[in-house]
C-alpha cells in the first residue's frame, strides 16, 4: 500500500493516478481496509473518502483500527465496488458493510461503465459543510416511512438509496408529493443498484419520506446546513471539547455529555450530566416530558435507523436550557 500522494492540484493528481500500476496478487481479495486507514490518518477531520475498488478485503482484520479512527475523525466513507469476488458473506466484504454504516456511509454495487455517473453525483455532493439528519440499513426487502424534521438553517437536502430497484418519495409539510416541478432533482438513478435525489431550499417543518428497495439496503438523509453538533464524553467536567472522548467509557456509572454547537464558523461548547436524561420520566422536566411522552421521537427505529444528535437537537430546543 502507498505510497500516499496529499496534493490539493487537480494535475497533479491525475498525473499520480496514471502512474498506478497492478503488481502480484492473483487471488481476489486486496488490502483495501489499510488503505482506507492511511487514507483517514493523513486526512482533515470530516472528509469525505472515496473507495473505488472490485474486490472485498484481504486485510478486514484491520476494520476496528478503521472503525476508531471513522469515530475520531468524524469522516464518512462511501464504497463504490465494480465486484466484490462473488461472496457478500464474507467478513473481507462484512468489514466494508460496517465501516459505511458506522461513517453514515454506503456501498454502491455499479458495472464499470457506470463508474462515471457516480463521479458526477460525488462532485455535486463533496461540500464541507454537510450535516447528518437520518441513517438506515436494512437487511431484506421492504417498505418503510419516516417523518423528518427539517429545521430552517438547511440550505438542501440530500436522499440516498443503495439496493435493488431503489423507489423514493418525498412529501412537504402541506402532503404533497415533490417531484421536478418542485425543484427536486435527481443525481444518480441505477435502477439495479442506487438512487440520490437533491432539493434544494425545503420548506422548514415535518417532511415524509418513503423508500423501498427490494433487497438489501442503505438509506442516508443529510443536508447542508451552517449548524452542526458533536458530542463528547467524559467521567469528569472538562473545559475544553478537545478533552472529551468520541465513544461513552465502558463501566462508568456517570457520564457528561459534552456538546459542541458549530453556526456559521462559530462555536459554543456545553456540558450535560447523562443521568439527567437516564433518571426516570418526571413531570416538572419539559425534555423529559417531550422525550417519554406519546408524542416522543423514536430516535432508534426497529429497522436499525438513527435520527442523529443535530435532529434531535434542533427539534428539541429545550435541551439548550439545561
Amino acid at each position: 500500500i502507498g505510497p500516499v500522494s496529499i496534493t490539493t492540484d487537480p494535475k497533479k493528481f491525475q498525473q499520480d493516478l496514471q502512474e498506478l500500476f497492478v503488481q502480484g496478487g492473483g487471488d481476489c481479495p486486496e488490502m483495501s481496509i489499510g488503505a482506507i486507514k492511511q487514507a483517514l490518518e493523513v486526512s482533515l477531520p470530516g472528509s469525505f473518502i472515496y473507495v473505488f475498488t472490485d474486490a472485498r478485503a484481504k486485510d478486514y482484520r484491520l476494520k476496528r483500527d478503521v472503525l476508531r479512527l471513522v469515530q475520531l475523525r468524524q469522516s464518512q466513507v462511501v464504497f463504490v465496488l465494480t465486484g466484490d469476488c462473488g461472496d457478500r458473506s464474507q467478513p473481507g466484504y462484512r468489514a466494508y458493510e460496517e465501516i459505511a454504516a458506522t461513517s453514515s456511509g454506503q456501498i454502491f454495487h455499479l458495472d464499470k461503465q457506470q463508474v462515471n455517473e457516480v463521479l458526477k453525483w460525488v462532485e455535486e455532493t463533496v461540500q464541507a459543510m454537510k450535516v447528518h439528519l437520518l441513517s438506515s440499513n436494512h437487511d431484506s426487502a421492504q417498505e418503510n416511512k419516516w417523518e423528518v424534521p427539517f429545521d430552517p438553517s438547511l440550505r438542501e437536502v440530500t436522499v440516498s438509496l443503495s439496493g435493488p430497484a431503489p423507489q423514493i418519495e418525498l412529501t412537504d409539510p402541506f402532503g404533497r408529493v415533490v417531484g421536478a416541478e418542485q425543484g427536486l432533482k435527481e443525481l444518480l438513478n441505477i435502477p439495479n443498484s442506487a438512487r440520490v435525489i437533491n432539493l434544494k431550499f425545503p420548506r422548514p417543518g415535518f417532511w415524509k419520506l418513503k423508500v423501498s428497495c427490494s433487497g438489501r439496503h442503505t438509506l442516508r438523509v443529510t443536508g447542508v446546513s451552517s449548524l452542526d453538533f458533536r458530542a463528547g464524553f467524559s467521567t469528569l467536567p472538562v473545559s475544553e471539547f478537545n478533552h472529551t472522548r468520541e465513544r461513552p467509557i465502558k463501566g462508568a456509572d456517570r457520564l457528561q455529555l459534552a456538546f459542541l454547537v458549530s453556526c456559521q464558523g462559530e462555536s459554543v461548547f456545553k456540558i450535560i450530566d447523562t443521568q439527567y436524561f437516564l433518571s426516570p420520566p418526571r413531570a416538572s422536566n419539559p425534555c423529559h416530558a417531550k422525550m417519554y411522552g406519546p408524542e416522543a421521537p423514536r430516535l432508534s427505529e426497529p429497522g436499525g435507523a438513527h435520527v442523529s444528535l443535530r435532529t434531535l437537537l434542533t427539534h428539541y430546543p429545550c435541551f439548550s436550557a439545561y
